[in-house]
């Protein structure tokens, strides 16, 4: 018999949250419970924020027993945050959420995701007219009170670690 162990090396990515989506109202789920979250890297020499991947808030954080989808939406609940319209300091890409976030009133989470690839600009992280960037698998791993928006990794350095996987 052979016996094999698969290991599965992630990137950790710090991310603006830019956007939401709301999970519809289901069987064990409240009505506009925020279920996806919408992040983006910063591009500091244009000052803009770009889309990379979408990520799922609906897991618990093993720090507070919460999911982080009930934490961010409690820090949220601030007036000002959240916006009916795009912001003009990030790009989408064709990806558009339900509700917008003000990138200078946002926070950052720590994403770990199993690695970074070109997608035919669903997002808007690098783009050139025909590919970007985009994180594959995804998922939230803490939330950085300890940085700020214009801290988050920038594009720079996602398509230097896209550079280090294709090596």
């Amino acid at each position: 018999k052979t016996h094999w162990i698969k290991l599965k090396r992630f990137e950790t990515l710090d991310l603006a949250l830019v956007g939401f989506y709301r999970t519809p109202a289901g069987k064990n789920t409240p009505a506009q419970k925020f279920g996806k979250a919408l992040v983006a890297a910063y591009e500091p020499k244009r000052a803009m924020f770009q889309t990379i991947g979408i990520v799922n808030l609906v897991r618990n954080n093993p720090l507070t027993n919460l999911t982080y989808s009930d934490e961010i939406a409690e820090r949220f609940k601030s007036h000002g945050k959240l916006l009916r319209a795009p912001s003009p300091l990030v790009e989408y890409g064709k990806q558009q959420p339900d509700l917008y976030i003000d990138p200078k009133k946002t926070i950052v989470l720590e994403i770990r995701a199993m690695n970074i690839e070109f997608s035919a600009n669903m997002y808007a992280c690098g783009s050139d007219g025909k590919r970007a960037y985009s994180m594959r698998i995804g998922y939230v791993k803490h939330i950085r009170a300890d940085k700020n928006p214009f801290q988050a990794t920038t594009t720079e350095q996602i398509a230097w670690m896209h550079d280090l996987q294709s090596k």
